[in-house]
């Protein structure tokens, strides 16, 4: 039986994919901090989407891998890893194809 994602779980991909969308247009690493104000989340929130968008293995499950994170000193760096890239450029290929 499939089940329907619950308003949560719709709210978590729309903000993956707002994260997604705004990593791709930098070819450099941005703050973790400026995404989240950018984006006008709080960064709790966008740690929790990056444990589903980065490669770590949360209770049993490893995460997509689309999302690097790095550490500056005390800042947290965050850009898209070459999986995260190819998916979004066969993303945007496939959408300027005529159907």
């Amino acid at each position: 039986m499939i089940s329907t994602p619950d308003e949560a779980e719709l709210a978590m991909l729309k903000l993956a994919d707002a994260v997604v969308t705004e990593l791709h247009q930098h070819s450099r690493p941005q703050s973790a901090l400026s995404i989240a104000k950018r984006l006008k989340i709080r960064m709790s929130t966008l740690m929790r989407c990056l444990a589903y968008l980065g490669d770590a293995e949360i209770d049993g499950q490893c995460g997509l891998g689309w999302v690097s994170l790095h550490h500056d000193g005390d800042r947290l760096l965050l850009n898209l890893s070459d999986r995260g890239r190819t998916v979004c450029d066969d993303d945007a290929a496939q959408r300027d194809e005529p159907v």
